[in-house]
């Protein structure tokens, strides 16, 4: 019996393939990475898109707006809802 590649590749529950299961958080990883690599290069694009949102005398406005502030608190949410067990089904099943 011949063992090709597409026996070899395991499909998931969701239809998904081994091969592209990994795709979205390495392209993620990439772009992050290559954006710090920029700020880290060219530190005067970092000090301009700062400036943007910053007002002298006053700091940051945005510091105290309340939707923001909730936006920033899904960052230790939603995390701490994975770690409980909320995100079995996105685990992979070997």
């Amino acid at each position: 019996m011949a063992d090709n590649k597409s026996d070899r590749i395991k499909t998931r529950a969701s239809g998904h393939t081994d091969a592209g299961y990994y795709l979205p958080l390495i392209m993620a990883m990439l772009v992050t990475a290559a954006i710090s690599m920029i700020a880290i290069l060219f530190p005067q694009i970092d000090l301009w898109a700062s400036g943007l949102f910053y007002a002298p005398g006053q700091g940051f406005p945005l510091t105290h707006d309340s939707w923001l502030l909730g936006l920033r608190s899904l960052g230790r949410v939603v995390p701490g809802n994975f770690r409980r067990g909320h995100g079995q089904r996105l685990r992979r099943a070997d």
